[in-house]
This record gives structure tokens, sequence and C-alpha cells, in this order.
């Protein structure tokens, strides 16, 4: 997970392993304004058709982004296939 504050720009960087293209999706959490307790909602990123095995962003929104779902060609997690974890996937 990693946390950005209001303010600041960061740039996010992932190394993606498997084969194109690649989708993932982010979640971005709120940081807590415990002075003026007001909640923003959570909001969700998602980046489709990756071709690359690194991709990058910049962002200066607040909050602590995570990694929700990753796929590739052949896999994804989380898998939802019906609770077969387990079981191996052919290429």
């Amino acid at each position: 997970m990693l946390t950005i504050v209001a303010g600041e720009q960061a740039e996010i960087k992932f190394e993606l392993f498997g084969v194109p293209p690649f989708s993932l999706t982010i979640r971005v959490l709120p940081i807590s304004d415990k002075k003026h307790k007001k909640q923003k909602s959570v909001q969700m990123h998602t980046i489709n058709n990756i071709q690359d095995h690194s991709h990058s962003f910049f962002t200066s929104q607040d909050g602590d982004y995570e990694v929700v779902s990753l796929q590739d060609r052949y896999c994804r997690y989380p898998r939802d296939d019906g609770g077969s974890a387990g079981r191996a996937i052919e290429y």
C-alpha cells in the first residue's frame, strides 16, 4: 500500500509479470480528516490493456493506494472461478 498526502505528487510504478495484456484495479482509500471530521468516498480506478511489463502514472490525489485486482492474458487475482483455488492453470 502507498500513502500520498495532500500537496504531494507521486509516481506510482508497477512491474508486471505474465503475458500481456494486463489489467489492474486500484482502490484509493481516503485519509480521514480528523480536524474537520470529513470522510471522502473510496474510489476505484481500473487500467486496462497494458501491453508492457511496466506501467506508471503520476497522481496528486491524497489517499492510500492498494491494488485489489490484477489480470494478465491467462490468470487473474483474486480468482473468481467458483472456489477452484489450487487448480493448476495451463498455458
